[in-house]
């Protein structure tokens, strides 16, 4: 289990890498194993472009912060995703033994405060499933779902949310 987080980890820690010089004004975070089941909403872009502050789902978040959709500036997500700087100190002084409690630590010691995305505050449900490998699309608990909705490719769902709100979309 240890050195799957660290695996998680170290793979969150090359993005935030890119993130750090990032010209941009606001960043979404998505892993490839998210299929999101709401829409980004303006107010969600609102809150994320405070400074220190990461927009993410209460979705799997275990007692911690779930990793997988973040939305932020730049500079921050590239403080929240980076953790694989602090893993020594974390797995010495975090009594949380999983991913998302270890996140959620590096997250307070980095000096940024965690706000929770629109759909999850109003109680509507999952922000997402999260895809295995085997292609079934999972919730909380492991629970299988036949159907995910009409989101199946992930970067089409993010750019056409981005282009929404009229922000600029690069990369894939």
């Amino acid at each position: 289990v240890r050195n799957s987080m660290v695996r998680q980890f170290m793979a969150e820690d090359l993005v935030a890498r890119r993130l750090r010089d990032a010209p941009h004004e606001i960043a979404v975070a998505v892993s490839e194993d998210i299929a999101p089941l709401h829409p980004l909403t303006p107010g969600d872009f609102a809150r994320a472009l405070a400074p220190d502050v990461v927009v993410t789902s209460n979705t799997f978040d275990y007692g911690g912060i779930t990793n997988g959709l973040y939305l932020g500036t730049p500079a921050t997500l590239a403080r929240a995703m980076s953790a694989a700087t602090d893993l020594d100190a974390l797995f010495r002084t975090t009594e949380h033994g999983n991913y998302e409690g270890l996140l959620a630590a590096h997250v307070r010691r980095s000096n940024i405060t965690r706000l929770l995305f629109e759909a999850d505050c109003r109680g509507t449900g999952r922000m997402f499933l999260k895809i295995r490998r085997s292609g079934k699309a999972v919730g909380p608990g492991g629970k299988a779902f036949r159907r995910v909705g009409n989101i199946t490719d992930v970067p089409q769902w993010l750019r056409t949310q981005c282009m929404k709100m009229g922000l600029y979309v690069k990369g894939g």
